[in-house]
């Protein structure tokens, strides 16, 4: 009992210094942010804190009109609280989110997705995945109590195609093998060891929060004050400000990229010239595993509870178009998001009416350009007031 107690009083307090410095905190990427679950979780306790999920997008190109940044004083009421790094995938998405559990009824979050998440060959997710792995996460996601059973199978199934991951860790091994067997009697394994598996993920829990109140105590000058400056948004205004900074950024090629990738990557591009094919582009969008992984994770948000967007970054046209792949082929791209989407009953913002602006990403990987940001900060912003159909 004393044992217990001792316990129960050292997760109050580090719950209360998270809580107390999550604002600080929110517009902020590291690693413990990433990989756990107890700043995650204060985020969507937070009224005035939108949880956005993403890749690379969310560390690249920053700059005043990057979210983070443009809504780091609070202009219309809130912040955002990014999520993610370079290569986190879908099915990486939903186990943060498991981690979070059933602190997502009734909330928001932003999912950005983009056309090199599905187009990327099997080495290279499976080095992602691996990057971006977290054992509580996963644990978390295995033995959910809010997820139906059928999920969870579905959901073993991806997860055990990235076996490296599960070495060391044999009771999430044999729980995921056992779930994606499916048979009466390796369900009932399953069950025997769930115990077992919940006290797995409430010491991985214990160890993030106290990791993360160790690294807020090692910041002294951390303050838990944040600024809050509201501001009267005059979106045409902001977006004609954003498209004419992206234009300063890019102003030494034809094709819209940004002056230091151009300056790195240039004469690559120039000689990818009618390299690619509408029928290569087409056929690339034929692997079902990242589109099945998206549609787990919209289901997974929806048994949670929550309410997610969906916005989608448009193909670089003027690249594109160079490289050979045709405005009616990059449609096939945009047809099969919404396809997937759509039935989930989810908002969903493609973008595709920008799909010839050259301005919109940095480069050919699916960067938004300050330009491009600033469409998603109006998305962002309406979504979280209420105001996108």
């Amino acid at each position: 009992m004393l044992f217990a107690a001792t316990v129960y009083s050292g997760d109050v307090y580090a719950r209360t210094v998270v809580d107390r410095y999550v604002h600080r905190l929110a517009p902020e990427l590291f690693r413990i942010k990433n990989l756990g679950s107890a700043l995650q979780r204060a985020a969507f306790r937070q009224p005035d804190l939108l949880p956005i999920y993403g890749s690379s997008e969310l560390d690249s190109s920053i700059g005043p009109y990057h979210a983070q940044e443009f809504f780091r004083t609070y202009p219309s009421g809130f912040q955002v609280f990014p999520v993610g790094t370079q290569g986190t995938t879908a099915l990486i998405i939903l186990q943060k989110l498991a981690a979070v559990g059933p602190d997502l009824r009734g909330k928001k979050l932003v999912l950005c997705v983009s056309p090199t998440l599905f187009r990327g060959d099997d080495r290279v997710r499976k080095n992602y995945y691996a990057g971006n792995f977290s054992r509580l996460q996963a644990s978390e996601l295995a033995f959910s109590s809010e997820l139906t059973l059928a999920f969870k199978q579905e959901a073993a199934r991806r997860m055990l195609e990235y076996p490296n991951t599960l070495e060391n860790d044999a009771v999430l091994r044999l729980a995921l093998s056992q779930l994606a067997r499916g048979s009466l009697t390796s369900y009932g394994i399953y069950y025997a060891m769930f115990p077992f598996g919940k006290l797995q993920s409430w010491v991985l829990h214990l160890e993030d929060l106290w990791e993360t109140l160790t690294y807020i105590e090692q910041q002294p000058d951390l303050d838990p004050a944040v600024l809050r400056r509201p501001a009267q948004l005059d979106w045409p205004s902001i977006l004609v400000q954003a498209e004419h900074e992206a234009q300063l950024r890019a102003d030494n090629n034809a094709l819209g990229f940004e002056n230091d990738y151009w300056d790195k990557y240039g004469r690559e591009i120039v000689r990818q010239r009618n390299n690619g094919s509408d029928r290569k582009f087409i056929e690339s969008l034929r692997d079902d595993s990242d589109w099945v992984d998206l549609q787990l994770l919209i289901r997974g948000i929806r048994e949670w509870g929550a309410e997610p967007l969906l916005v989608s970054v448009p193909l670089k046209g003027t690249y594109y178009d160079y490289w050979g792949v045709s405005p009616r082929a990059r449609q096939a791209y945009y047809q099969k998001l919404r396809s997937v989407v759509e039935p989930l009953d989810v908002t969903l913002v493609t973008f595709e009416g920008n799909d010839a602006d050259p301005y919109f990403n940095v480069d050919d990987r699916s960067h938004p350009s300050q330009e491009g940001w600033a469409h998603y900060d109006q998305a962002i912003d309406n979504f979280y007031h209420g105001r996108l159909p």
